[in-house]
């Protein structure tokens, strides 16, 4: 476990993966001793931080075909993962709340949660022009005051009488395509192409 702490302490995600991949080959190999048990619920949490659900459902395949033995941490960290998988966010963040993790994974949850939240920043700001206040409490899984105060200061509107929220829209920056420099770069590539 003390390999993969300076992963979690820099939030260095991508390394605490390419660690932990390093180490279950190496294990599989034969070539070490560790104790894998002792990494998979934060192996799970990482794959969910960078946002890859498809290694997390596989990685789970792999635990439950080598250990016989149920861990909790290991079970809600799955736990965590299926909600994510399934889009079921009320789930995901009761989860995250439902089970006293250990030191590191702690760090790890947090992080998993603001992540979620400012990835639905960005969703819900691109699908809805307005939002009901209960259908946004689904996404964030915050109380309704502190979701309230949260959007605001990211450039959200409420109107506490309709309990409609208005996402703060990044204004798009178009470029212009009519400059000459693109045109001359497109029809060379165009001869390039044209040429083999």
């Amino acid at each position: 476990m003390e390999v993969i702490l300076p992963f979690i302490t820099e939030k260095n995600y991508n390394g605490l993966i390419e660690t932990c991949e390093q180490l279950e080959l190496k294990h599989a190999a034969g070539q070490s001793n560790i104790d894998l048990s002792d990494i998979d619920a934060t192996y799970l949490i990482g794959y969910c931080l960078i946002n890859d659900l498809d290694s997390a459902r596989f990685l789970r395949k792999r635990i439950l075909a080598r250990d016989n033995v149920r861990r909790p941490e290991v079970d809600f960290a799955w736990k965590v993962c299926a909600a994510l998988w399934d889009q079921r966010y009320s789930d995901f963040y009761s989860a995250l709340h439902d089970f006293p993790w250990s030191d590191p994974i702690q760090s790890l949850v947090a992080s998993l949660q603001e992540n979620t939240r400012e990835r639905m920043l960005v969703t819900v700001a691109n699908a809805y022009t307005s939002i009901k206040i209960s259908d946004a409490l689904y996404y964030f899984g915050m109380p309704e005051n502190e979701l309230v105060t949260a959007l605001l200061s990211k450039g959200w509107t409420y109107d506490s009488s309709s309990k409609i929220l208005t996402p703060n829209k990044p204004e798009l920056k178009i470029q212009d395509i009519s400059s000459n420099d693109k045109f001359s770069s497109l029809a060379e590539m165009i001869l390039h192409l044209e040429k083999n």
